[in-house]
């Protein structure tokens, strides 16, 4: 799990320049790491916060009046050497260590009280505290740096650190930023100066709730605006399911009732007798033709009512009957008619219902004939 810790360790920091001049703090933001910005000159603390940003992580950098750099034999208490007749601990040191020679800047705690106050009470990110050109010394194992001190280094070695008279040829802001910045990925590093150990563990926390918990709060908004527009689809899906579902119900509603219409009118075609064998007008042509001149045809009923009309009730005929009406001079005559047509083939049986004289020389009758199926 060690890398997973090393991977919150700042990869870029705002490295603060606190310049000390006549008494008066002069203010300038340099970005470092894995980007790079200059944010520029600002007029106190608070303003430069406030610009850059008060969720990054900061390290202060003093430089100018009142800091101090010298070269002492590298000793565990090299310190005291620098600082004889005072207490160490009221300075801050950045120091340089080669193993042979310590250099070191240092500086009296009290000249940040106020700055550290505001960090403290603003709850920003102050991560460590350096001073003066030393970090330089760390920036290449073979440099020569001629700021406010020249600064040699051969192979890592300490070859001259001392205060440079004329007038330096740069600031080097950039390099003592990056170096500052490289040193807190590094283990065991050669440069040392006042980091908070405490600060640097919350702002890794405060990087994985940003990454992480932010993260993390994005995927819940996603998945919850994924499900808004899936439960949309869904809802708009069964309201299409639904209307199709009522089309089909009222089509099979239609479908049923145009079968219901097709039974009742082929039961009313079976019933009005289209389906014989024969067409209606055979059944008159044969009877026609077979009528004997002395036998007058009064009615002739081809398939009729089975009962009389009634409202709201289904008509219902006789499809296998045919019933004449009509006067005779003789029953002879009637006799050998009816005979005659029993001979049809659609013929299946003839019978005289009624026989009545109503003068000497005429008498009326009704036949029924049932025809083959």
């Amino acid at each position: 799990m060690k890398w997973f810790k090393k991977i919150w360790s700042p990869k870029s920091l705002v490295v603060v320049f606190v310049r000390l001049q006549d008494g008066e703090m002069e203010f300038t933001a340099q970005l470092a790491g894995r980007r790079t910005k200059d944010f520029g000159l600002y007029e106190d603390l608070e303003s430069l916060v406030n610009s850059v940003g008060k969720s990054r992580g900061y390290h202060v950098h003093v430089q100018g009046q009142g800091v101090l750099t010298r070269t002492v034999e590298s000793l565990p208490n090299y310190r005291e050497q620098l600082v004889i007749g005072g207490n160490s601990n009221d300075f801050y040191f950045t120091s340089y260590n080669d193993e042979v020679q310590v250099a070191a800047s240092f500086v009296r705690r009290s000249v940040l009280k106020d700055a550290l106050t505001l960090f403290e009470e603003s709850k920003w990110h102050l991560l460590g505290i350096s001073c003066g050109e030393i970090p330089l010394c760390a920036a290449d194992e073979n440099g020569h740096y001629h700021g406010e001190h020249r600064i040699e280094i051969n192979e890592g070695k300490i070859v001259k650190v001392e205060r440079n008279p004329g007038e330096p040829r740069s600031k080097y802001r950039n390099e003592i930023a990056s170096v500052i910045v490289q040193n807190y990925a590094q283990e065991e590093a050669a440069l040392e100066l006042e980091q908070q150990t405490t600060a640097i563990e919350n702002f890794k926390e405060f990087t994985q709730f940003k990454v992480l918990g932010l993260g993390l709060l994005m995927g819940l908004l996603l998945s919850l605006l994924g499900n808004y527009f899936y439960q949309n689809y869904l809802n708009q899906s069964i309201a299409d399911l639904e209307m199709d579902l009522t089309l089909s119900n009222e089509n099979l509603s239609l479908l049923d009732r145009l079968d219901q219409e097709k039974m009742r009118k082929e039961q009313l075609v079976a019933n009005a007798g289209v389906t014989s064998p024969k067409f209606l007008s055979y059944y008159l042509d044969e009877i026609g033709t077979t009528v004997p001149k002395t036998i007058d045809l009064q009615e002739m009923y081809l398939f009729p009512l089975d009962g009389k009309l009634k409202n709201k009730q289904k008509v219902s005929i006789q499809s296998d009957k045919i019933v004449i009406h009509g006067t005779s001079p003789d029953n002879v005559t009637l006799d050998d008619w009816i005979e005659y047509m029993d001979r049809f083939a659609w013929v299946k049986a003839i019978e005289l219902l009624n026989y009545s004289k109503v003068s000497d020389k005429q008498a009326e009758f009704k036949l029924e004939i049932t025809i083959m199926a």
